[in-house]
């Protein structure tokens, strides 16, 4: 790695964090909190592109901004090629993991997670559950959040359950994503297409293409959100 001189690091470090704020702008408003793996290894790339680009005057600075914008666009790439495969979206960011279903630890969805009962334990009192007898449900998110639904007896008051007492909340499934049917929800739910397409059509609803969203409950309550061209929602207990 060759030294640089005080004006052409000043030049290099502008130029390379314009381009970041550029792409940066591209990219949209995206949270760390948000970011998904696949989001995390190209930051750290590109931060160490960034690194070397500044300091190493081997690297040329046109070369150097290119190799930068081509990490990030690949990105963007991903993330928009994923918006539109449901297929890519599970391999390149995952899905939830249910690490506690009915107050139950899983143990499948821990080494899923590649997780023990104690790093468990610790995420709950993170989002406040000292106690997992209070935990109706704990779904590892895609991102590493830890989503937590607590049992009825557990979770804040609400308008709608006074004066009577709450119970236990139930587990929401999609089965429908971006008109995508999602099988292993369905099966989970003792549902299967046929059923789905019985249900749609009690709805007025033919085209699948047309649901942005589609999700079922518990005890059966079917919900679906159309598409923005179309944007109505529908809900019925099956």
């Amino acid at each position: 790695m060759l030294r640089v001189s005080i004006s052409e690091l000043l030049i290099r470090v502008f130029a390379s964090i314009l381009v970041l704020l550029v792409m940066a702008r591209l990219n949209g408003p995206k949270q760390i909190s948000q970011m998904n793996f696949y989001d995390y290894i190209v930051g750290i790339t590109v931060g160490s592109l960034t690194a070397s680009v500044s300091i190493d005057s081997g690297i040329s600075i046109p070369n150097g901004l290119i190799a930068i914008a081509l990490f990030l666009l690949c990105g963007m790439l991903m993330s928009w090629l994923a918006q539109n495969n449901m297929v890519l979206r599970r391999f390149l960011f995952g899905r939830p993991i249910v690490l506690i279903a009915k107050g139950n630890i899983q143990r499948k969805g821990l080494r899923r997670a590649r997780m023990n009962t104690n790093e468990l334990l610790s995420t709950l009192r993170y989002s406040g559950y000292f106690n997992v007898s209070e935990v109706n449900y704990a779904i590892l998110e895609p991102t590493g959040k830890l989503s937590v639904q607590p049992k009825g007896f557990a979770r804040p008051t609400k308008a709608s359950d006074l004066p009577s007492h709450a119970s236990d909340t139930t587990l929401y499934a999609n089965v429908i994503i971006d008109g995508n049917i999602l099988h292993e929800n369905l099966k989970a739910f003792g549902r299967d297409a046929l059923w789905l397409r019985d249900a749609l059509q009690k709805q007025g609803i033919v085209q699948i293409a047309d649901i942005a969203l589609a999700t079922l409950d518990e005890q059966g309550a079917f919900s679906i959100y159309l598409l923005d061209h179309n944007q109505t929602s529908h809900t019925s207990l099956i």
